[in-house]
C-alpha cells in the first residue's frame, strides 16, 4: 500500500536523522577524550600535539603497516570465496578503528547499501602506494582531504542490526579492512568505485600481516 511505503519512508528518515546527531555527539566526544589523554597544550596545534604524542609512544615506525584494531580475530579471511578483503570481529560495536599508517582520506561514503559508512584512504609505505578501504564504520572522524597519522583513530566498528536497514551486506558487527596496491581515486577506470579494478589489487590485502 502507498500510504504503509510512505509512512515506512518517513520513519526511516527520522531514525536516519536522529542517528546522524547521535553519531556527531558521541565522534566529539571521542575526540575531546582523546585530545585530553594526550595532554595537548593549551596553544598547541592539534596536529603538533598527535605527531609529538604519537612519536613519544613510539607508534609512529616507518616502513610498515600496523593494525587497525588493537584486538581481535580473522574472521573471514582475503580469497576465501571471491572475498576481497579481510573481515575483523571479536570488537563490540564502537571499538576504535586506526590509521594503519601515515596517509591522506580520499574519500568518504555513508550509508552504502554495502560497506554502510566507508573510509578510503591513500598510504605510502616502504615507498609503495596503497589504497586502504575500511568499511561498516559505526562512525567516521575524518573527512576527505585529511592528512591522518598512524595510530589515530578514524572510525569506530559497526555492523550490527542497527546498520540492516541500509547496509545489507554485513553479516554482524566487524571491520572490512582492505589494502589494494596503488592509489585509486573517486571514478572512472582507476578509480575505487569501479569494482573489478579496485578488488583486483586487493590481494596486497594477503600479505599484510595482522
Amino acid at each position: 500500500m502507498k500510504q504503509v511505503e510512505e509512512l515506512e519512508a518517513f520513519i526511516e528518515k527520522q531514525a536516519t536523522i536522529g542517528l546522524d546527531y547521535d553519531e556527531k555527539i558521541k565522534m566529539y566526544q571521542n575526540q575531546i577524550k582523546r585530545y585530553t589523554d594526550m595532554k595537548c597544550k593549551d596553544d598547541e596545534k592539534i596536529d603538533d600535539c598527535e605527531n609529538r604524542y604519537y612519536a613519544s609512544q613510539n607508534k609512529v615506525p616507518s616502513g610498515q603497516f600496523s593494525r587497525p584494531l588493537n584486538s581481535g580475530r580473522v574472521t573471514q579471511a582475503w580469497g576465501n570465496n571471491g572475498h576481497k578483503g579481510m573481515d575483523l570481529g571479536g570488537n563490540a560495536k564502537g571499538t576504535p578503528v586506526y590509521a594503519p599508517a601515515n596517509g591522506t582520506v580520499a574519500h568518504v561514503a555513508y550509508k552504502q547499501s554495502c560497506g554502510g559508512n566507508i573510509i578510503y584512504m591513500h598510504f605510502n609505505v616502504g615507498g609503495k602506494a596503497y589504497t586502504g578501504e575500511f568499511a561498516h564504520l559505526t562512525s567516521i572522524n575524518v573527512k576527505p582531504g585529511q592528512y591522518v597519522y598512524k595510530g589515530s583513530v578514524i572510525g569506530t566498528v559497526g555492523g550490527d542490526s542497527s546498520t540492516w536497514y541500509y547496509d545489507k551486506c554485513t553479516t554482524g558487527v566487524h571491520l572490512h579492512y582492505a589494502i589494494a596496491y596503488g592509489y585509486y581515486l573517486g571514478g572512472g577506470s582507476n578509480g575505487y568505485r569501479s569494482w573489478s579494478k579496485f578488488t583486483s589489487n586487493t590481494k596486497a590485502t594477503s600479505v599484510q600481516k595482522i
